[in-house]
């Protein structure tokens, strides 16, 4: 894997929920993904619906995700980090991550997991409290190992953001967890036996 140097390099959030799951058909209809949220919005009435200018894409296609990829890397970017949703009995909304298990990034063009651990909810409809899905906020060792052995593939990609050698993942949500430390600490114990490139380095950050 090579280095990256995060101060040099110029990255930006991909957001991966616009394709179908059976979870938001099951919530919100059939078809439902958040290009629905997308085509109403309009804050305060200060502008007219419209549809976006690359229009609404299919995340499910691998065609649709190799051009946001392609355009990105046209526009100057280095690379994605990618919002990964990982829950207690597995991936969802993981088109994008399926299509990087099987294709290759335009050359150069890199990118890192973000883990969006957060129970996923109709939040956005002001019922917060309805869960569609849920993250353990003290995970067993073997869901920490069903989700690392999911994460391996991707961070032993050459593609892979790393830094000084170490694969980097992004925990947005650390206070979900009663043990922040544990949390932090669990994923590396079993990632550095098989991933980095020396027995004791990963790189982990946690968002504040």
């Amino acid at each position: 894997m090579r280095k990256a140097s995060l101060e040099k390099k110029r990255y930006a959030i991909f957001f991966p929920q616009f394709h179908q799951v059976r979870v938001n058909d099951l919530a919100w209809g059939h078809g439902f993904s958040d290009w629905a949220l997308v085509a109403a919005a309009n804050a305060f009435d200060y502008w007219e619906r419209r549809s976006p200018a690359c229009g609404f894409y299919d995340l499910a296609k691998a065609s649709d995700v190799q051009a946001r990829f392609d355009a990105a890397s046209v526009a100057g970017l280095d690379g994605f980090g990618l919002y990964h949703y990982y829950f207690s009995d597995g991936p969802e909304l993981d088109a994008v991550e399926r299509y990087l298990h099987k294709s290759r990034p335009p050359d150069g063009f890199q990118y890192f997991l973000i883990w969006a651990n957060e129970n996923w909810s109709r939040r956005w409809a002001g019922r917060n409290t309805e869960i569609l899905k849920t993250v353990s906020s003290a995970p067993g060792r073997r869901q920490v190992a069903d989700h690392v052995s999911y994460l391996k593939p991707y961070m032993q990609s050459e593609f892979y953001t790393t830094i000084a050698n170490k694969p980097m993942f992004v925990i947005y949500r650390p206070d979900v967890s009663p043990d922040r430390k544990e949390m932090v600490k669990n994923p590396p114990l079993l990632l550095r036996k098989t991933i980095s490139k020396t027995p004791t380095e990963f790189y982990c950050l946690i968002t504040q």
